[in-house]
């Protein structure tokens, strides 16, 4: 699971699907539960909430397993031994480049002066260490012990701001402490790089988005940086701040060997197990979650991984036994690199197993029915609170399911999924329906701690996991025609349009024929899920012939190979991803430049009444100048050159471009010139920016208004 937290920050104006349940049943009953058929009550009572508990627990004390390494490794070999134990069809496992990063759990971090303390500290994951090799290269950032550990003096540097840094003096040859706040400064690496470029030995942080972390935890998460990082409790912070508060000077001793490999020297893999369906054997159900941890990862994720070789024991056994032959081919994978690994040079480091098997299996994405991803389904829930993301198309199903179980008190909320777990992969990249499974509040303060651990995890939440996705599973095998429902899709991308429409309104023409595809397209939506209510009544009706019925059925297929070209144009390309920290937020694809036209706008006219402060504050509202505008120029730079080079590239053509730092659109550049009154060379760069934005805009509204115009040509083609 990736960045948990962010996405509860993003609640503001984008709402995720819930799942609230206060009372959850512990027991299903066949009676009790009108809405399940005879099959599937017997499917759900053969899960074997005991055998996934021990997994879990088995799972869990392998201990960390970072992508790349022996650890994650062994795991994969493991889950592969107990796909060829329950018997599937085929198991495969499949290797991949990545980037490895390789310690000990715990790093030395001691206080030599005013007294002598250990501290719990772990080196941040992509970080350097104190001293370590890089593709099997030495390096050493030591000042002491050959260079293999540092002594230093400690520096608070607040949130790690430039002009925190600025305030707390000359930091050449000390070690800093920063407060890691991802709402202000967005991700450690800008902080990381702000010390370096003032001559910092190393960069110590503590807190996650501010305080929200389980006092005595130790975040973990891939950071990255040009000096060796850390991450300390909050509760040793405190301790660390009170001795600076009362003493001229405290000193620091830090040590950690850290190893680290490109993607030419490491790999990781994906292990895949198939059931194939009967009926429909190139059409795939995908069930699964990603195998690296940070520290023990009982919840994130082993628990998914537990889940997932039950629900590869039930169907496997399940078929064999002649109880539930799967129609549609049932695909179980467990992906790699999930947390971490993707190139060196890039920004979006994560989801790179299942980005693998995207790429890999075009013939999977391209006939895929339903994703049913899980990332994090065993947490404790003391509110009994539960949520879930899907993609629009499936929640009818999604409703379905969690009804018939009796999980009473459900509210639903419709949005894409995030690109915070592997479902992303298979549902913005690939164009397929994905469901991730599931979000529990409290969680967040413990996520990417030592403490996610067995204590902290509960089986009540791993049954209902198991239940919801074994009867999804089984109701996407058994649909006749894919459970699909674009009214979602068409609502969201219809209200985005108007919000963007509304913001720039001076621009409201060039909207003209994006708003007219997707007006078309949602009459085509209803026409298409009237036609089908219609022919399953027919196919239903005990007055239909057996000739007909098999007429229907054929008619199913071809319409089910409709909806999933429909789902691939409209549910791809509508989508786009990039905002402040590139590729975190997930909008309709025209929403970024919207947004910096908006703002680009706004800071010219104010310079044209020569009110420099607030142009300023106008730009500090443009897609990475958020956090830019807190550091210095050098940092900026720094943190573009990444997101410039993305591993998710232009194949996908969902990554919103951003204004690069060159010498024709500098917008740090232009920022301090406005700032600085500079307003004939500010509004020759801003308006030089505006118009490659708008540049932009003209190709997202492009991209959107083609593919929607495709898919509504499908719909027509089929039922006119």
């Amino acid at each position: 699971m990736k960045k948990h937290t962010l996405s509860s920050m993003m609640l503001v104006s984008i709402t995720i699907l819930g799942l609230v349940a206060s009372i959850l049943p512990g027991v299903l009953s066949g009676p009790a539960n009108p809405g399940l058929s005879k099959e599937e009550i017997a499917l759900l009572g053969a899960i074997n909430v005991d055998n996934a508990w021990d997994e879990l627990r088995y799972l869990t004390s392998l201990g960390q397993k970072v992508a790349g390494t022996t650890e994650e490794l062994f795991e994969a070999k493991y889950v592969y031994k107990k796909f060829v134990e329950y018997d599937l069809d085929r198991v495969d496992m499949e290797f991949f480049p990545t980037t490895s990063w390789d310690t000990e759990t715990w790093s030395t971090f001691e206080v030599t002066y005013p007294v002598r303390k250990s501290i719990e500290a772990a080196t941040y994951g992509g970080c350097y260490g104190t001293w370590g090799t890089e593709d099997g290269v030495k390096y050493s950032f030591g000042n002491v012990k050959g260079g293999r550990a540092i002594q230093a003096e400690l520096v608070d540097v607040g949130y790690g701001t430039a002009g925190e840094f600025e305030a707390a003096g000359d930091v050449t040859g000390k070690v800093v402490l920063a407060l890691r706040n991802d709402y202000i400064t967005w991700w450690p690496s800008t902080v990381v790089s702000e010390a370096a470029y003032r001559g910092a030995l190393a960069a110590v942080f503590y807190g996650y988005y501010g305080t929200n972390v389980v006092a005595d935890g130790v975040k973990q998460d891939v950071v990255g940086g040009p000096i060796p990082s850390f991450s300390i409790s909050q509760n040793s912070a405190y301790y660390l701040k009170n001795l600076l508060a009362n003493n001229n000077r405290v000193d620091v001793y830090l040590e950690s060997e850290v190893h680290i490999w490109s993607e030419k020297y490491a790999e990781s893999v994906n292990v895949i197990g198939y059931i194939y369906g009967s009926t429909h054997p190139d059409e795939y159900i995908l069930i699964g979650g990603h195998i690296d941890t940070w520290f023990w990862g009982s919840n994130d994720d082993c628990s998914s991984i537990a889940a997932t070789l039950e629900l590869a024991r039930l169907f496997a056994s399940m078929k064999k036994s002649g109880a539930f032959v799967p129609e549609r081919t049932l695909v179980f994978a467990a992906v790699g690199a999930e947390e971490y690994g993707g190139p060196i040079t890039t920004w979006y480091d994560w989801l790179i197993g299942s980005y693998e098997l995207v790429k890999a299996h075009p013939e999977m994405v391209n006939s895929m029915v339903i994703d049913l991803n899980m990332d994090g389904v065993s947490f404790t829930s003391a509110t009994g609170t539960y949520s879930f993301e899907l993609t629009w198309e499936v929640a009818g199903v999604m409703e379905g399911v969690v009804h018939d179980l009796g999980l009473t008190g459900i509210v639903y909320h419709y949005a894409p999924v995030w690109s915070w777990t592997d479902a992303w992969s298979y549902a913005a990249k690939g164009g397929g329906s994905a469901v991730q499974m599931m979000n529990t509040p409290g969680f967040d303060t413990y996520y990417h701690t030592q403490f996610d651990d067995m204590p902290m995890q509960s089986r009540r939440t791993l049954k209902i996991t198991l239940e919801i996705y074994a009867l999804a599973a089984a109701r996407a095998d058994r649909a006749l025609f894919l459970p699909y429902d674009f009214d979602q899709t068409y609502n969201w991308a219809m209200a985005s349009l108007q919000k963007e429409m509304a913001t720039v309104s001076d621009l409201a023409t060039r909207f003209g024929d994006v708003k007219a595809a997707l007006e078309l397209f949602g009459k085509k939506v209803t026409a298409l899920n009237s036609y089908i209510e219609q022919l399953e009544t027919e196919y239903n009706s005990h007055r239909t012939s057996a000739n007909r019925k098999a007429a229907i059925e054929a008619e199913a297929t071809d319409l089910n190979r409709m909806m999933i070209a429909v789902r691939q144009n409209v549910t791809r390309y509508i989508l786009g991803e990039g905002g402040g920290m590139g590729s975190w937020d997930v909008f309709f694809r025209p929403d970024q430049h919207v947004n910096d036209l908006y703002y680009v706008d706004a800071a010219l006219a104010e310079l044209k009444r020569r009110d420099f402060q607030t142009a300023a504050q106008k730009l500090e509202n443009v897609y990475t100048m958020e956090w830019g505008h807190l550091f210095s120029e050098y940092t900026y730079n720094e943190i573009m050159a990444w997101h410039v080079d993305k591993y998710w590239g232009a194949e996908f053509d969902q990554q919103q471009e951003y204004i690069n730092v060159d010498s024709t659109y500098d917008l740090y550049d232009a920022y301090i010139n406005t700032k600085e009154g500079n307003v004939e060379t500010a509004k020759s760069q801003l308006t030089k920016i505006y118009n490659q934005l708008l540049a932009w805009l003209n190709e997202d509204l492009k991209a959107v208004t083609h593919h929607v115009d495709y898919a509504n040509t499908l719909v027509n083609n089929h039922i006119g």
